[in-house]
């Protein structure tokens, strides 16, 4: 095989195990919070806690540790968009009860949005 074949194939090989990892691979993200929020029926009191998920299929478990203590996990459904996301976000809405609460998890770079459920 002369070189230049060798090289696409390597490249090209490259490219799809990228494709692979990312799939599977875990994600995180930093969340400040200013107010207590909650989440799955936990209430999460202001502070800086760190969200880490890894998609399996179309759904993900999300886990919400502070300080490296899990405070938190919900599963959360992948939802694909159209495009990707510009940045890191996390989308809030009023619980019933009026309670701040996470419903979405936007992950700069992925189509993918975790959207997590009403309770």
């Amino acid at each position: 095989m002369n070189r230049r074949r060798l090289g696409a194939l390597l490249a090209a090989l490259s490219l799809c195990a990228g494709v692979a990892a990312q799939a599977g691979s875990p994600h995180s993200l930093k969340l400040k919070l200013e107010s207590a929020t909650t989440v799955k029926g936990e209430t999460l009191a202001p502070g800086d806690y760190t969200l880490s998920w890894t998609p399996q299929g179309n759904e993900a478990e999300v886990t919400i540790a502070q300080r490296g203590k899990v405070v938190a996990k919900a599963k959360a459904t992948l939802l694909e968009k159209e495009k990707a996301a510009p940045d890191d976000m996390v989308v809030f809405r009023k619980g019933n009860d009026g309670a701040q609460v996470i419903s979405e998890i936007r992950h700069r770079g992925d189509k993918a949005v975790l959207v997590l459920p009403a309770s």
